[in-house]
């Protein structure tokens, strides 16, 4: 089958760019893949450790409320505790919406129950005792307090936790990413090389061969002209040519 010398070059660089377009589709698809779960990541945990620190400022702050009511700070301790109530619900509320991690649901569970223990704990102040009321916030109040706080740290601490197991896994994930498109660049510049070689043996040298018979012809130009070019392209019909020429004018 005859090709053509344009078909045959386009043919080479064809090659080459369906190579560097793998590389390319595959370097894409893993970097929007990897964008993907690395926002995610930080949709999902840090979401939640951002509830779960808004849960801690309104534990301190119930808990100031809670101080300001056995000073006898009635008004401003009540506003301070349903201020407080409200905030750690909604993000109690956020952090349940999402549920990513293993074991989250039981800790958020346990969060809700023991937050309610410490809301009840607060509403059965004994007021009317001082030295009953002290005894109750020491005992009962600040026991509670410091149990949902650990618990909310629990949650805080999975969360965290899952982020840097995850971000060395999108680590690892990103360097397995870059082999494909590694394997197929250096294979396009491999096929390079070796387009350059069969463009120097089948294209570049016959010519010049062709140039040297010509130089050759011209210094003797009785004998024949003789190329030896074994070839069907245009480079071999060329060379017909000017045998041919050659012939007839001599």
């Amino acid at each position: 089958m005859r090709k053509r010398l344009k078909t045959k070059i386009l043919l080479g660089f064809l090659v080459v760019i369906c190579m560097l377009a793998a590389a390319g589709g595959m370097s894409i698809y893993e970097f929007i893949r990897i964008s993907g779960l690395v926002k995610s990541l930080i949709k999902d945990n840090y979401n939640t450790i951002q509830a779960g620190k808004s849960m801690l400022e309104a534990l301190e702050r119930k808990d100031s409320g809670v101080l300001l009511l056995l000073l006898g700070e009635y008004q401003q301790g009540s506003e301070i505790l349903h201020q407080s109530d409200s905030s750690f619900i909604v993000a109690l509320h956020v952090a349940e919406g999402n549920i990513t991690e293993p074991g989250e649901d039981t800790i958020l569970r346990a969060i809700r129950k023991q937050y309610e223990v410490y809301s009840h704990s607060v509403n059965t102040v004994p007021v009317s005792d001082t030295s009953g009321v002290l005894k109750h916030y020491q005992q009962v109040i600040h026991t509670s307090f410091i149990d949902v706080k650990n618990r909310v740290h629990t949650l805080i601490n999975l969360n965290q936790k899952a982020m840097f197991d995850e971000s060395s896994q999108l680590e690892q994930q990103s360097r397995r990413a870059l082999m494909p498109g590694i394997v197929a660049i250096v294979a396009a510049l491999v096929f390079l090389l070796m387009l350059n070689f069969f463009i120097s043996r089948f294209f570049v040298r016959p010519i010049v061969q062709l140039t040297h018979t010509i130089n050759k012809y011209q210094q003797n130009p009785r004998g024949a002209l003789v190329a030896n070019i074994d070839s069907e392209d245009e480079i071999g019909k060329l060379a017909t040519a000017v045998e041919k020429l050659a012939e007839k004018l001599s």
